[in-house]
């Protein structure tokens, strides 16, 4: 079946790129003029900060494909997590994991990608949901409030990080032992956690940088807007049939800020820039992913694992 699988990495990369080409050109005339006008050191800072937690995301990734059973090099897990962000685009959010799959050396345990993807997104989604409220409770001046959210989704986070790896293998377990089950000993691990956050913390900063300083808008309207964008992606990051939340997620994006009293012509600008600066990140990952790819050979890459 991988095997089979294999051929579709060149296509579904394609066809990922298509879609967000498509993205671009359908929106470029709405984005020129917020563009134009736009601070080039902001959105530079901004558009670092965000690859950064991005290939930090790809590191945590790999290391969770390892905890989960699958042995692979953390450049390799890496390259996989960086290049599925490009198919997350096509409609259908099946293609993304299709695109793991493929990348994956033969011989593996697709159930540990499987929870290795279950595992990185309840972890960065219920991050991202505690730093999305909070920047909404400090643009409200709700300081108290927002410790308190911030302690509570620190002690969460802290349970998903022991728990949720031991009830996921106990829950599918076979009678059989399989790779996954007999050789992972999945432990709570500090450093994976503080990279979680350090990773989704990386590229809020970056949203609030881009629209604060990058579109000149007052701190306290930036911090609620962003703080909105963040909690509509997680919402729209579990729908499956629309690509990446499009449509969805500025259509959300939009609502919500009208509901909090900010008019719509301040924040479908904003939207689609922040839907830009994500497309720009994941593209700007995917061509770190193909210089990765290119200093180390899949020979290479056969053979340590087979020394491993």
């Amino acid at each position: 079946m991988k095997s089979r699988i294999k051929i579709l990495r060149f296509p579904l990369g394609l066809t990922g790129l298509i879609f967000i080409a498509y993205l671009v050109s359908n929106h470029w005339g709405e984005l020129a003029p917020q563009m134009s006008n736009a601070n080039a050191a902001a959105l530079f800072i901004s558009a670092c900060l965000g690859f950064t937690g991005n290939i930090l995301m790809g590191h945590v990734f790999s290391k969770l494909l390892c905890a989960h059973g699958t042995t692979v090099p953390l450049s390799l897990g890496l390259r996989i997590f960086l290049l599925s962000q490009i198919a997350k685009y096509i409609p259908g959010k099946i293609w993304s994991y299709l695109f793991q799959m493929a990348h994956l050396p033969t011989g593996t345990s697709l159930r540990s990608m499987f929870f290795a993807n279950l595992h990185l997104m309840i972890s960065s989604l219920w991050c991202s949901t505690v730093l999305g409220a909070n920047l909404i409770l400090i643009s409200y001046n709700y300081y108290s409030s927002a410790l308190t959210v911030t302690i509570f989704g620190i002690l969460i986070s802290v349970v998903i990080a022991t728990g949720l790896p031991w009830v996921l293998l106990r829950k599918l377990q076979t009678q059989q032992p399989t790779n996954i089950t007999r050789d992972v000993r999945p432990r709570f691990d500090p450093f994976l956690l503080i990279e979680i956050w350090i990773s989704c913390g990386m590229s809020v900063a970056g949203q609030v940088i881009l629209v604060a300083f990058g579109f000149s808008l007052e701190t306290q309207l930036s911090l609620s807007l962003v703080g909105i964008g963040v909690i509509v992606w997680v919402v729209s990051a579990l729908l499956v049939v629309f690509p990446a939340g499009l449509g969805v997620r500025e259509w959300l994006f939009i609502k919500a800020s009208t509901l909090s009293g900010i008019i719509t012509t301040v924040s479908a600008p904003i939207t689609l820039s922040i839907r830009f600066w994500l497309i720009t990140i994941d593209l700007t990952g995917g061509l770190f992913a193909i210089i990765l790819s290119k200093k180390s050979s899949p020979i290479a890459q056969t053979r340590g694992l087979d020394q491993k």
